[in-house]
């Protein structure tokens, strides 16, 4: 694709200052990466009963509208993948949003619980590891060739090979993570009331 040349030249310069070695390199990593996940992310999003064209994902089962979504930092070829929630009453839906539809909610559109002391952290970055007793990594994934990663300096990343980790990692952190949300939100404003 031709890009405009005073475009190419922002970005140049914006991901050059961000450390990417060249912006339309980038995007051209970037558009092979959302393939591979398409190809084998999507297929797990179906199976789990998600709906939803990439990147946005979401599933309602009574209410509780489970969300999926693919973010990426191009610059640095890089993405995450978020999971979020609404709950069935919208109580962690940023106000403007409430009255959505299911299919229209985004991860971004949540936020966190805080009612009597209890916090309920409404994201999760599939892929997060814990560090100490209450905080967790952020989670981001590379596909920049040789870029940051000690271990594999100057290699090619397997694009298709990342996106089928990153369906495993859906597969092993998703369900138990909303089923966890879907209780607790249960139990809270039942024994506190709404």
């Amino acid at each position: 694709m031709k890009y405009p040349k005073a475009l190419t030249e922002i970005w140049d310069t914006v991901s050059k200052s961000l450390g990417a070695k060249d912006w339309t390199l980038s995007m051209t990593n970037t558009a092979d990466m959302s393939s591979a996940l398409k190809t084998h992310c999507v297929p797990t999003l179906r199976k789990m009963g998600l709906k939803g064209s990439f990147p946005n994902f979401y599933r309602d089962v009574d209410g509780f509208v489970s969300l999926v979504n693919f973010q990426f930092h191009a610059p640095s070829e890089r993405f995450c993948i978020n999971l979020g929630f609404a709950d069935p009453e919208r109580r962690n839906v940023v106000d403007d949003c409430k009255s959505f539809a299911p299919n229209k909610l985004r991860v971004s559109m949540t936020g966190a619980f805080y009612r009597n002391g209890i916090y309920l952290p409404d994201r999760w970055r599939v892929g997060q590891q814990p560090v100490g007793d209450r905080f967790f990594s952020d989670s981001w994934f590379s596909y920049a060739d040789g870029q940051d990663e000690g271990d594999r300096e100057g290699q090619a990343i397997d694009l298709s090979q990342l996106a089928r980790h990153c369906a495993d990692l859906l597969m092993q952190e998703a369900e138990d993570w909303w089923t966890g949300r879907r209780k607790f939100v249960a139990s809270t404003f039942l024994e506190h009331g709404s």
